[in-house]
Formats: C-alpha cells, sequence, structure tokens
C-alpha cells in the first residue's frame, strides 16, 4: 500500500509541475518529492519498529522468555537470510557487552536489549541516520511504540 500510495504523489508531483510548467513547475515538483520522501520514509521507520516490537512482545507474551523473544524477531525479520540472522545476533551481543549493565534490573537490561535489536535491524536495512538530531528522533519514536507495546502487553 506504501508503495502505491508513493508511486500515487509521484504523478500528481509531476503532473503538477507539468502543469505549472517552467521553473515554478520543477520547484514545486521537486519540493512535493521531497516532502514525500520525508513522509514515506518516517512511515516506514515506524513500521520497521512496530513490525519486530510487535514480534517481540507477542512471543514474551506468549510465554517466551527474553532471550527466545529476541530471538524470534530475528528469525521473524530475516527468515531466508541466516547471514544477516549471524550479523545481527554479533552486533548485539557487541553493543550490549561493551556496556556496564550490572547496576540494572533485568527489566532494564532486557529493555535496553529489545530495543537495541530494533535499532540494529533499522540501521542495517536503512543506514545509520546521518545527523544526530535525525538518530535522536528516530530513537525517540522507537522508544514510544516500544512503551506502548509494553502497556499493551506486559499486562
Amino acid at each position: 500500500m506504501g508503495l502505491l500510495k508513493s508511486l500515487i504523489a509521484i504523478v500528481v508531483a509531476l503532473v503538477l509541475g507539468y502543469a505549472l510548467g517552467g521553473p515554478a513547475g520543477a520547484f514545486l515538483g521537486a519540493f512535493l518529492l521531497f516532502l514525500l520522501s520525508r513522509f514515506v520514509f518516517r512511515q516506514a521507520s515506524v513500521g520497521l519498529f512496530k513490525a519486530n516490537l510487535r514480534a517481540y512482545w507477542l512471543a514474551r507474551a506468549s510465554g517466551l522468555a527474553h532471550d527466545a523473544g529476541l530471538a524470534a524477531v530475528i528469525d521473524t525479520r530475516y527468515r531466508l537470510e541466516p547471514m544477516k540472522q549471524v550479523k545481527v545476533r554479533t552486533e548485539l551481543t557487541q553493543v550490549m557487552g561493551r556496556l556496564d549493565t550490572h547496576a540494572w534490573s533485568a527489566a532494564q537490561r532486557q529493555a535496553y536489549e529489545a530495543q537495541t535489536l530494533v535499532w540494529l535491524i533499522f540501521c542495517n536495512e536503512n543506514g545509520v541516520p546521518p545527523t544526530e538530531p535525525l538518530k535522536q528522533r528516530f530513537w525517540s519514536q522507537l522508544l514510544a511504540q516500544y512503551q506502548r507495546f509494553e502497556v499493551q502487553y506486559a499486562a
């Protein structure tokens, strides 16, 4: 559905650009495409966060342990790509290994590990956001989605 909306928006931008003609039409078309790309990328990121967090929380709600929930996310996302499964598992182990989580509760560590896994999947599929404000914005979106699922499934 997202691709269809994107194609429709591109056609509309091109038609408007053609109708106005000249530099004004070209500018309007380019501007509309820019706005569309920002919207589509945001929707795609939130959708990716939701899909992976849903896989985690459904696994947990069905009685699986935290580690099995993480494995379910990786296996679901990369069912036919064993090399990506290994890559993401390795990156998650490395990231968590660099942190001093001894003072954290088990719930804090598990939450951060699940969030980090989803972030790593996002970055592997879309690249690391190029600026710090963009990283913060996407991380905030991820945290908001995590909290929604946590409230929904942990209760």
